[in-house]
Order: structure tokens, then sequence, then C-alpha cells
């Protein structure tokens, strides 16, 4: 667990920033490399890619304060200004949003620019969970394998306070571990469990991508429900709050992969009858554009 790669002055660079802003970087420049095949401009890819990145933390950040609401009833400033605290499904169906709207309005072609985002999402996602990891959220339950990678560490400031890691504050609370020990008990890597996932389903939609032509729209329905499936395998390993749709049953992330299991098979009979889409690159070349005619024999 390393929460802060550096510090300058007194403001910590963290980790999971770092490797959210890795996930981001490596994901937009798969897409300008798929999206050739559409085709889009870079340039609108780039665009896109911006107007993702805020929609997603903007979503993510409202979910959690849906799901913490009590928390922001009590003291609103406190968990709006915390540099915690971030839901992956509110900044998924943000950007989607988002998506769906400037892609319209710019005219280009939405499920197969969707298409193209699918492998990339998992890719970005992947080293989000890393980031995870190395910050400590996202931790799972108690687990009977004791080893290194399931063990996060007692945190303290420089005024000797525990301020993490999560998992040890939430077992602290629950009277599981002393604030002597240096360790939490042994938790599942949830994160890890999830990065492992997202690897086999990037591999699997970059696969698909490049080699089997479906409808426009399926690839990213098939993320869609490899995630959902993912997500909601996880869920029951995890030891975090992160709020119930039926409380100790059914999460919030659990309840939300229910909905798109449920909706995959009318949305996928829905793509079967769409017609095909028709859309132009913006800020470059139509293709052929700028190729002289062939002159004509005498």
């Amino acid at each position: 667990m390393h929460p802060t790669l550096f510090r300058i002055g007194d403001f910590p660079i963290g980790t999971y920033g770092l490797m959210v802003a890795l996930g981001f970087l490596l994901g937009i420049q798969y897409v300008v490399r798929a999206a050739r095949k559409i085709p889009v401009a870079p340039e609108r890819i780039y665009d896109l890619s911006l107007v993702i990145i805020i929609a997603a933390l903007v979503g993510s950040r409202i979910a959690y304060l849906i799901v913490e609401w009590d928390w922001f009833m009590r003291d609103p400033f406190s968990l709006i200004f915390s540099r915690q605290g971030y839901v992956f499904y509110g900044g998924f169906l943000g950007a989607v949003a988002a998506v769906i709207f400037f892609a319209r309005r710019w005219e280009l072609p939405v499920r197969s620019l969707a298409d193209a985002f699918a492998p990339a999402v998992a890719l970005g996602h992947l080293f989000g969970r890393l980031g995870c990891y190395l910050n400590g959220c996202c931790h799972g339950d108690l687990c009977s394998l004791d080893h290194p990678l399931t063990r996060f560490p007692r945190v303290l400031d420089a005024r000797g306070n525990i301020t993490g890691s999560p998992a040890f504050l939430e077992q602290l609370e629950r009277g599981l571990v002393m604030e002597s020990d240096r360790f939490a008990l042994p938790v599942h890597p949830t994160q890890l469990y999830e990065a492992a996932g997202l690897l086999v389903l990037f591999l699997v939609l970059h696969t698909l991508y490049r080699r089997v032509k479906w409808p426009a729209g399926t690839l990213f329905l098939l993320y869609a429900v490899g995630y959902a499936v993912l997500r909601f395998c996880v869920e029951f390993f995890r030891g975090d709050p992160r709020g119930w749709v039926i409380p100790n049953v059914i999460s919030t992330s659990q309840g939300i992969a229910l909905a798109v299991l449920i909706a995959a098979p009318f949305v996928y009979r829905k793509l079967r009858t769409m017609p095909a889409e028709a859309g132009k690159p913006a800020r470059g070349k139509e293709p052929g554009q700028g190729t002289p005619p062939p002159r004509k024999g005498k």
C-alpha cells in the first residue's frame, strides 16, 4: 500500500490519482487507434475524452453523495470537498450520457464509437483498480488467507494519529484490531480480483473488435454485461461501506449490475433491428479528401 507517491510542500500527490490518469491516457490512445476503422478524426476523440473525464468525475461524485446521503446531510462541505469518494457506476453513467449528447451534436456514429471505447474503458478501469489497491480503498471483507497482498497497514500522520488504511480504520471501529497493531486482519484483495477480471475482459473485447463484425453497439453492450457479471461477483467479497439496495444483501453496484443484465437482451434485440449508422469525421479529412482525381486517358 503506497497511497502517497510524493509531496509538493504540504500537498500530497496520490498514487491513486496517478494510476487513474495513466488509465485515462492509455484508454484515449487506444480509442484514437481503434476509431480509424469508423473513421473518426483523432481531434474529435480528444474532444470526447475531455468530456468523458469531466462527466465521469461529476457523475461518480454525485453517486457517492447519494450513497453517503446521511453523511452529506450531517456535514455536506466535508464530503463535497473530500479528496475521496467516487462510485464507478456513477461515473460510467455520466460519461455515457455525455458521449451520447456530444456525439449526436457533432454528427458522429454513436454506436460505432461506443464499440471503439469498450476495450478502452476496461483497460482504463484496470489501472484505476490497481490505484485502489495502492491507496487501500475498496478493500475486501475478512478472509482466512494470511498473505502480504491481503494485509493493509496502520497509517500514521506526522502527529502520530491513525489516518489509515481504510481496512485498518474499519476494523479498529469494529474492535477487531487495537491501535497498537501494525496491520489490519487479512482481507480479500478485491481490487486485484477486479483488476484481473478487467484484464481478461479487455483482451476479449480487443480480440472481438478486431475480428468480429456485429451490429454497431454490440461490443459495448458486451462490455457492460461482462463488467456487470464481474462486479456483481466481486461485491460479495467487498468489506468497505458502499451503500445497499437491500441492506446486507444487494449492494448499490449489484443493483445496477442486475439492471444492466436484465436490460441487455432487450437492448441487443433493438441493436439488431437498427439501421446502419452514418457519421462524418470532424476536424479531419474525409476519406480520400486531398487526393487528386485520376487523369483520363487521351
